[in-house]
């Protein structure tokens, strides 16, 4: 399954051969860089927690009987095929989110020469400030 993250990181377009543009579009948006906000952003407000949480245990309910009560009805067929789907549908995104740069950006390194204890000075000290 990674051999589909491969290609779709070589050629961008190929994510739509298994994906339309809105199911693209989507993950594309939550993790674009300039929307990134620490916490949560001003369009969603705490009590939309509980109707996400309701709508996640239904919803992997529903995978679950799907997986592995109808797809058991074929000796475990459709489970295979619902399980293959997924993991070719997970790997064209992530391809294709790091082909467009929309991966995780590590933490900046301190540069040749810097001191490289400063990080554990800095921690140190911030931590020797809240404890008195």
């Amino acid at each position: 399954m990674f051999g589909m993250g491969i290609a779709v990181h070589q050629d961008r377009d190929l994510v739509y051969s298994l994906l339309d543009a809105a199911q693209v579009a989507d993950p594309e948006g939550l993790y674009d860089p300039a929307r990134h906000t620490s916490g949560r952003g001003s369009e969603r407000q705490a009590d939309t927690d509980v109707a996400m949480f309701g709508f996640d245990v239904m919803n992997n309910v529903g995978i679950g009987f799907r997986t592995f009560f109808a797809g058991g009805l074929l000796l475990g067929f459709g489970s295979i095929v619902i399980l293959l789907f997924n993991g070719l549908s997970i790997d064209a995104v992530v391809g294709y989110l790091t082909r467009v740069n929309y991966g995780h950006q590590p933490p900046a390194r301190p540069r040749a020469g810097s001191d490289p204890g400063s990080g554990c000075r800095l921690r140190t000290t911030h931590l020797a400030a809240h404890a008195r």
